[in-house]
């Protein structure tokens, strides 16, 4: 099975007679509508190469899928509107009585810059203005499935409107308060959240011109996010807040059951399951746009298949679950978006940290995809999920490292904490509890270009890297060492004083040549040290032409142990030479951005190079802690054809590669990276060691 290509955050699902449709959020490089069935959930197909919208909305017939879009996240102009797609031949569906969206920019959707026929078109040329889409922008949609209307609610402007599903006919328009998710029943009633409750209208209507009038309003809900209808009728609510559950109701508005029977989900515990919820926006790519960004904001969809089965985006989670008609567990699929930051607990290498969510992962077995839940031998689980613990401006886990004193263990996280500090580069140790919900220890450390220094957690305490100017223009770097020494009575680490390790001249005046340590483009900082005790500094920024970036030293020594990685103009890929780092001038094929982050364990040193968008993005070095190079690894190659199959992700080629961490398991090490541009998730290369040095990416 082929990972699913998909780095964007899954906002809308829906299943008709054709098979399911989902629908992401922004996308730089790729599509993000895609197609499915029960039995390719994990393998979904790609509705179109040219969709680079921010979709919010999706559903479908049967005969079309319709498609709801607040505003292309490449288009200059500002643009919202309902765009289909049939299912047939999943071509380009032009509603007669539609209008044309124009786009512009240079990552336009199609050739000719636009899409004829659409219906539901609020569009503003000469520049992309977020309060007009704010004010424009579709807050539900859904098509009638035995009928003939197509609903667009347009919260901001308090109406839906109901168009012919195939004509694109503007038929009638319904006004109440701040409509949001909706859905039809099969007689023909309309039910949509509005402030807070949901709202039942029925069609006294017997022409083609529907006449909406309200019937039931159910008010016994907390935050109703979207919504679903049974064959039979009965409808289906997601409810938020710290409930997290779908509560069904008769076609009077009465209860009718609920799922699950205990509430409050992962928004008030960190242990996924298979019925634990988050309805909460998770995107974390896109969210420049501050005006209409709901990242942290409720988000819910959820469909009933002809069959009766449920398909229910679990957003929060990164999952879209499938349920029977009486709530047994049939499937999941799942993601990791783009995140930014990614961590491994050196003393318990299965827990993987992405962003907030952490992985239960076994390096023993190759890593397999598909529904890990149901093996008996899983190579991975989703375990818990900590982002409902943390406030926005606590940002995700940097480092995380397990210490044990006196036979007691704690985890504790290293996050940005912009609370302390506006920049958000100071951090806090935040404790992640075996059970229960995170502890913040109110503990901060220094962190980031803001103090000057970048104290990172290790097993064995914690360590960085200053630099400073000797008065005459040379680089004086110093190591310094704070020991663990067990905890307080609060349950907090316990540091010891500061010692000065390593304290050398690194580099002479205006020769911007030796190995400092600089971290790359996404602030990633790393003070390694290997089992033989030399301090490892990596420079991840180009320089000049004649530059080593990587170099050790041990305490007591006063000037380089070994100097590795020396850079190299490079112009084009033929001129790639194994263990060399681009230099300054090199060509496009080396892209933009720097290296990313040094790492070291045991008596392995590896470093690795991001270069957005070039041929040279995601290489990896591997040196052994004396200095000797042992390989370099990494696909750099984007002419190969599965770097052109819209339905699948090329394992081991990652871009924007902005975080690394590294681990060992028995006598292979394995190092992950993030992944914002191309596919999202982490990407894992096994590295068996010693020599001979082989690599497989996964």
């Amino acid at each position: 099975m082929k990972p699913w290509r998909g780095a964007s955050f899954v906002r809308s699902v829906a299943y008709g007679p054709a098979g399911g449709i989902v629908g992401a959020g922004y996308a730089e490089t790729h599509e993000n509508v895609s197609t499915f069935t029960d039995q390719t959930r994990n393998a979904r197909l790609a509705l179109a190469n040219n969709m680079l919208s921010v979709v919010d909305h999706v559903d479908t017939d049967g005969t079309l899928y319709y498609i709801a879009s607040n505003n292309n996240g490449w288009d200059k102009n500002s643009s919202v509107y309902v765009v289909a797609r049939r299912c047939s031949d999943r071509g380009l569906h032009r509603f007669p009585k539609g209008d044309r969206a124009t786009f512009a920019g240079d990552k336009a959707h199609d050739s000719d810059a636009g899409y004829d026929g659409v219906v539901g078109l609020k569009q503003k040329l000469g520049g992309w203005d977020p309060a007009f889409v704010k004010a424009q922008q579709i807050s539900g949609m859904r098509v009638e499935r035995g009928n003939s209307l197509l609903a667009v609610c347009r919260k901001y402007q308090n109406t839906v409107q109901f168009y012919h599903k195939t004509t694109g006919v503007l038929l009638s328009t319904l006004r109440l308060p701040a409509p949001g998710k909706c859905v039809f029943s099969p007689s023909g009633d309309f039910w949509v959240i509005s402030q807070g409750t949901v709202k039942q209208y029925v069609n006294r209507s017997t022409r083609t011109t529907p006449d909406f009038v309200l019937q039931t309003t159910i008010q016994s809900l907390q935050q109703p996010v979207a919504l679903a209808m049974r064959p039979n009728g009965t409808l289906l609510v997601q409810d938020g807040g710290n409930h997290q559950q779908v509560k069904e109701f008769l076609p009077n508005g009465k209860p009718a059951g609920v799922f699950p029977a205990k509430p409050g989900g992962n928004k008030l515990s960190p242990d996924v399951t298979l019925s634990s919820f988050l309805f909460v926006n998770r995107e974390s790519l896109g969210t420049q746009d501050t005006t209409n960004s709901d990242y942290d904001k409720p988000l819910g969809s959820l469909d009933v298949a002809p069959d009766g089965s449920i398909w229910l985006l679990d957003a929060g989670n990164y999952r879209v679950m499938h349920y029977s008609a009486t709530w047994k567990y049939l499937g999941q699929f799942g993601w990791l978006p783009c995140h930014y930051k990614i961590a491994v607990d050196p003393n318990d290498v299965k827990r993987v940290h992405s962003d907030f969510m952490e992985l239960e992962v076994d390096w023993t077995r190759p890593i397999r995809g598909g529904d890990q839940t149901q093996l008996a031998h899983p190579t991975w689980l989703l375990k818990k999920n900590w982002s409902a613990q943390f406030s926005r401006k606590l940002g995700p886990f940097l480092h995380v490292v397990t210490y044990t004193s006196k036979g007691v263990k704690r985890t504790f996280a290293q996050c940005h904490d912009s609370d302390f500090n506006n920049q958000g580069w100071q951090t806090e140790l935040v404790e992640l509890p075996a059970s229960g919900v995170a502890r913040r220890t109110g503990i901060h450390i220094d962190y980031g270009p803001n103090t000057g220094r970048s104290k990172i957690i290790y097993p064995e305490g914690i360590r960085w890297w200053e630099i400073t100017d000797d008065g005459a223009g040379n680089k004086r770097q110093c190591g310094y060492f704070q020991a663990f020494e067990g905890f307080d009575s609060h349950n907090n680490p316990v540091f010891g004083p500061v010692q000065k390790k390593v304290d050398f001249i690194a580099e002479l005046a205006k020769q911007n040549n030796r190995p400092l340590s600089y971290g790359g483009w996404n602030q990633q900082d790393e003070c390694p040290v290997t089992a033989d005790g030399t301090w490892i500094s990596f420079r991840a920024p180009q320089t000049k032409v004649g530059a080593f970036h990587l170099g050790g030293i041990k305490p007591g020594q006063t000037k380089w142990s070994w100097l590795g990685l020396p850079n190299k103009l490079m112009t084009n890929i033929q001129q790639i030479v194994p263990g060399f780092y681009p230099a300054q001038g090199s060509g496009s094929d080396f892209g933009g951005h720097t290296g990313v982050a040094v790492h070291a364990v045991g008596q392995y040193v590896v470093c690795s190079y991001d270069g957005q968008n070039g041929f040279f993005s995601n290489q990896h070095w591997l040196f052994k802690q004396d200095g000797t190079y042992l390989a370099q690894y990494g696909r750099y190659s984007r002419d190969q054809p599965d770097f052109h199959d819209l339905d699948a992700a090329p394992a081991g080629y990652a871009n924007n590669t902005g975080y690394s961490c590294l681990l060992q398991s028995g006598n292979t090490l394995f190092e992950l990276t993030t992944d914002e541009a191309y596919f999202g998730g982490i990407h894992v290369h096994r590295l068996q060691v010693p020599n001979p040095v082989s690599v497989q990416n996964q």
